[in-house]
């Protein structure tokens, strides 16, 4: 077992306070267990992301969620989590509205949506003013996709992944 197996995981989520935003914009993220043999306690933290997601209300609400999740697309992890969470994979949405959405130059189809563990998915949604007074329908569209950080530094990779970059604009009401 490598240490990654061995480790506790989570889930963090933070409310970003951006002064030309009327609303803080929740973006959360999580490590889980690596290994396709351990699906079965992937999908465990899955259900204990779900109530973490629920008791910060974050279930409906708009969110940003980003992480090395350790499932790949065809993975059943996978698919429970988009159930669960109600949360959309941006490298999928950019692939459908390609017309607006551009993937990376060095990145290929592959890498940002089929065959990688690192991932970030996003929930349009309801979000309250920060003075609680006004709701706001948030909208989050992804204009750019690309896998990176694929420089070495002392002839050694940076990481034993690729970070997953998205730009989003956002929209609201």
């Amino acid at each position: 077992k490598t240490w990654d197996c061995n480790s506790n995981k989570g889930v963090q989520a933070v409310w970003i306070n951006h002064p030309k935003l009327p609303f803080y914009l929740p973006i959360a993220n999580t490590h889980l267990q690596s290994n396709v043999k351990h699906e079965a306690t992937r999908i465990e933290q899955i259900n204990i992301i779900n109530r973490f997601l629920k008791k910060w209300h974050l279930a409906n609400s708009a969110l940003i969620f980003v992480g090395d999740f350790n499932f790949r697309k065809f993975q059943e992890s996978f698919k429970i989590f988009q159930r669960v969470t109600h949360l959309t994979h941006m490298g999928e949405v950019c692939t459908v509205i390609a017309d607006r959405c551009q993937i990376g130059a060095n990145s290929t189809l592959d890498e940002v949506v089929e065959n990688n563990v690192d991932h970030q998915f996003a929930r349009s949604g309801i979000l309250w003013s920060k003075d609680q007074l006004r709701q706001h329908r948030v909208k989050f569209e992804p204009l750019f996709v690309e896998r990176n950080y694929r420089e070495l530094h002392e002839d050694k990779p940076l990481s034993d992944h690729l970070g997953y970059e998205v730009t989003y604009r956002l929209s609201w009401n």
